[in-house]
């Protein structure tokens, strides 16, 4: 601070007694603190271009990896739709009815032979119970029992055999069928599929065949074979004091 004193010598400088009138220099060693400076920041850009190179490599390789997920699913989407069309395409063209269930008895599936076999389109059925559309009353409760044995044994009959039984018409009409399942077992539950073919025809050829087999084609009474049949079924069933008679007719 400039005082009185000081204007013997600084009087022409325009000081002023009571203010700053100067100070003093000094000389800092900087070029070590200049180099630490420099080393930091050419850690600091280091270790930012190698953050910058692991994020575009972290990016390249996270695109490949979506891409590939990409192209997996893609591949099994595509696979699953053509299973879904042979799947399709079988059971549009199917002869026999196919109808798939649920443990509940509820139909998932009904193919266009089975609305034209029992008389149902396909949306009237589907999510309801199987057995009060297509299964006879008095066969309803076995039908049930069967269905619950086997989800709580696995115990069955009838699963990945050939059976012929009844069944019944949209109108009400029962008629033969014949009857296969199979079982497909899921993560959750199982589902049943059943085959069905209607064999009316088949039944009535059959007892056409054997009316022509065991009668007589001109009179259509029973033919010598099966009168021999007849009597001797008679004849061994005969119990200890029973009588019978056999008329026979003669032509002149």
């Amino acid at each position: 601070m400039v005082n009185t004193g000081c204007l013997l010598c600084h009087g022409g400088q325009d000081f002023e007694v009571g203010k700053p009138g100067g100070g003093i220099g000094i000389a800092l060693p900087m070029k070590q603190l200049r180099e630490q400076e420099a080393a930091a920041i050419v850690s600091k850009i280091a270790i930012l271009l190698i953050l910058w190179f692991l994020g575009i490599v972290s990016l390249i390789v996270g695109a490949w990896i979506i891409s590939r997920q990409v192209s997996v699913r893609q591949g099994m989407l595509q696979k699953l739709q053509r299973s879904e069309k042979r799947k399709s395409a079988i059971l549009d063209t199917a002869l026999d009815a196919i109808i798939t269930i649920d443990q509940k008895d509820l139909i998932l599936e009904f193919n266009p032979a089975a609305e034209k076999i029992f008389g149902y389109a396909r949306e009237e059925v589907i999510g309801k119970k199987m057995a009060e559309l297509i299964v006879p009353e008095s066969l309803r409760q076995q039908h049930y029992e069967g269905l619950q044995r086997h989800l709580l044994t696995s115990e069955t009959t009838i699963i990945g055999t050939r059976i012929e039984t009844t069944a019944m018409r949209s109108d009400g009409a029962k008629f033969p069928i014949e009857l296969t399942i199979t079982r497909i077992d899921q993560e959750d539950a199982p589902l049943f599929t059943a085959y069905l073919r209607d064999i009316t025809i088949n039944r009535q050829m059959a007892q056409q065949l054997l009316h022509q087999a065991s009668h007589d084609y001109l009179t259509s009474l029973l033919n010598r074979h099966s009168f021999e049949q007849s009597l001797q079924r008679l004849l061994d069933n005969m119990s200890p004091g029973s009588q019978h008679c056999l008329m026979v007719t003669t032509h002149p």
